[in-house]
């Protein structure tokens, strides 16, 4: 959070154009593919061991559900995790930790909160370079089965003078906010 803000004032003072994308993953601890998430545990280097234990401890999952006193069958399901676990947001960090690998943009990550920042000498350019990342992030939400809350996915513009172009998300265009929550904090466009 400290770096955000920091990194918005440095970029103000330069008089650069910046814009940060707020992005919301729809259900997203219960989204996380099991399969998935023990694929990227393997290639962070984590031990065979310690992947066994996730591998029990996720895989062949049963949920069941008892309405006035009838117990349902089980149902297999193949992803979500805990939530209120310690161990749930460090396995969706895990999971979404490459969001940004193919990215221009500043990516912070912080268990289910994600957004994107950009800055740059001109608003084309840095419209250009997020909606690019915003192609890029739809599809790895696409191929990882983390679906976009597109609605709830904004923008903020912090700039001296009001900024053109429009950002999208395949066919829906962000909203571009003068105040968002984010982490427990309200941030406005003016920085007040």
């Amino acid at each position: 959070m400290v770096e955000l803000v920091h990194s918005i004032y440095e970029d103000k003072a330069s008089d650069k154009d910046i814009e940060v994308v707020f992005l919301d993953f729809k259900k997203a601890f219960d989204k996380v593919w099991h399969k998935g998430l023990i694929y990227k545990l393997r290639k962070k280097g984590v031990c065979s061991e310690l992947v066994a234990w996730f591998e029990d401890y996720l895989l062949n999952r049963q949920i069941t559900t008892m309405v006035g006193g009838e117990q349902s069958n089980p149902i297999r399901i193949n992803c979500g995790i805990p939530q209120g676990s310690i161990l749930g947001p460090l396995l969706f960090l895990i999971y979404i930790d490459d969001i940004g690998n193919n990215l221009t943009s500043k990516t912070h990550l912080f268990a289910d909160d994600t957004l994107l920042y950009c800055s740059g000498i001109s608003h084309s350019q840095v419209n250009l370079t997020l909606n690019d990342d915003l192609a890029h992030v739809l599809q790895w939400s696409i191929q990882w089965f983390l679906p976009l809350n597109l609605p709830k996915c904004v923008s903020m513009c912090f700039s001296k003078k009001p900024l053109p172009g429009l950002l999208m998300i395949a066919d829906h265009v962000l909203d571009r906010v003068g105040e968002h929550k984010h982490l427990g904090v309200y941030f406005t466009s003016s920085l007040s």
